[in-house]
């Protein structure tokens, strides 16, 4: 069966691990056991414009497409969102 982007980017989650932040930025790391090299993804927002860089290979050769990477890290920041609306209620 083929793994779809948006499935990829929920296994993901469990290796997803937010690394720190500063000013309007926020940066992650996707941690590997059995790989040297781990992938980083970067969001920024600034304003009313938002930009998010990832180190794989994919984001790498295409540049404006959106990878698993990077969706794992939007599905997080959305997850994170609800949790502070559902505080307030």
């Amino acid at each position: 069966m083929r793994n779809t982007i948006f499935s990829k980017a929920i296994e993901l989650q469990d290796k997803l691990e937010e690394t720190g932040s500063g000013q309007n930025k926020e940066h992650f790391e996707f941690k590997f056991k059995n790989e040297d090299k781990n992938i980083l993804v970067t969001l920024e927002i600034e304003d009313n414009r938002t930009t998010i860089n990832c180190t794989c290979l994919h984001s790498t050769l295409n540049g404006d497409a959106l990878c698993s990477y990077q969706l794992a890290v939007l599905f997080l920041k959305f997850k994170q969102s609800l949790r502070k609306l559902k505080k307030r209620w």
